[in-house]
């Protein structure tokens, strides 16, 4: 094998950013198999996506912190394999993932993947009956960290109630004038509270009427 081949080949892919084999057949005129060989050589890596028809070389990838890069929806992993990728998020994840989230990540279909790797003991799983959308929540093979990791999942995120905005003592005639309209008008909107203030010349903003029905009438519909 020619190294100065090997290099033309090199720089062109770099050049390119990524390609497939076909890319590097047309530039050099040679055949799959001699491509395919070179590219052993070569330090490529492929795609983890797109059925790994995509390749890059690899020293010369700039990775994020996780070990992917991404051109628009092709995905390349440092580790290689789109295995070593699921389980690498999954084992980064504060709560598990499932295969939607995956899939969404990676660009490509995890469903099929998964209950291989949980039946090897590469990932333990729950059902998803916290997160739409998912058959099963995926967690670390490591105990210890996959409770850690369900007991994040599985527990219940208290609602935060907003209170509404306190209503200041210079806007009390106008909050007067919205409550007696509100008293007039039972059936009223906030904003059939607005039109009508305005038709009797009261200068009293939408938003105040909305923070008054927001803090006495929270349930009643303000369109």
């Amino acid at each position: 094998m020619k190294s100065d081949s090997l290099e033309r080949i090199r720089k062109f892919i770099i050049q390119k950013g990524f390609c497939q084999v076909a890319d590097v057949m047309k530039k050099f005129d040679y055949t799959e198999s001699t491509v395919r060989c070179y590219f052993g050589k070569a330090g490529v890596l492929s795609s983890i996506n797109f059925k790994g028809k995509y390749y890059v070389i690899a020293d010369n990838c700039k990775f994020d912190d996780n070990g992917f890069l991404f051109f628009d929806d092709i995905a390349f992993y440092e580790g290689g394999s789109l295995k070593s990728a699921i389980c690498r998020l999954i084992e980064d994840s504060p709560a598990g993932l499932g295969a939607r989230e995956l899939d969404k990540f990676l660009k490509t279909t995890t469903h099929s993947q998964l209950p291989g790797y949980f039946r090897a003991g590469l990932l333990t799983r729950k059902p998803a009956s916290c997160r739409a959308g998912n058959a099963y929540i995926y967690f670390s093979s490591d105990k210890q960290k996959s409770k850690a990791q369900q007991e994040l999942c599985f527990t219940p995120v208290p609602e935060v109630v907003e209170e509404p905005e306190s209503i200041e003592d210079e806007e009390l005639t106008d909050v007067i004038d919205v409550l007696l309209t509100m008293v007039s008008h039972p059936g009223f909107t906030a904003k059939g509270v607005s039109i009508s203030l305005k038709r009797r010349g009261k200068g009293v903003s939408r938003a105040l009427i909305d923070r008054i029905f927001d803090k006495y009438l929270p349930v009643k519909k303000k369109s």
